[in-house]
């Protein structure tokens, strides 16, 4: 383990499976903290909710993808052009938006 020749010949998957399943395990124990899966459900479906289709008419910021596409997790969304989201980026990333 603690020599490098191992980790050349197997191509650094010497010790992937035991880091696999540490961080299964951390991830695990944060998801029952925080109420299991239906909890984590709870909190993401206001997240769904907010995008806008793109069959509603077009707002300063719109979503794009189809509801039954929708993350659980980002909202997906557009500026109304191309110079706004460059624009957008550009100032974004002083800010440290970008990370």
């Amino acid at each position: 383990m603690l020599d490098y020749r191992t980790h050349v010949t197997d191509k650094s998957w010497h010790n992937t499976p035991n880091t696999g399943h540490y961080i299964i395990n951390l991830v695990c124990k944060w998801l029952k903290e925080k109420g299991g899966l239906a909890a984590m459900q709870v909190e993401n479906n206001p997240r769904q909710s907010c995008s806008t289709t793109p069959s509603t008419p077009r707002t300063f910021i719109a979503g794009h993808a189809d509801p039954d596409s929708r993350s659980a997790m980002n909202l997906l969304s557009r500026l109304p052009s191309e110079d706004l989201e460059k624009k957008f980026a550009s100032e974004a990333r002083p800010a440290g938006m970008d990370a």
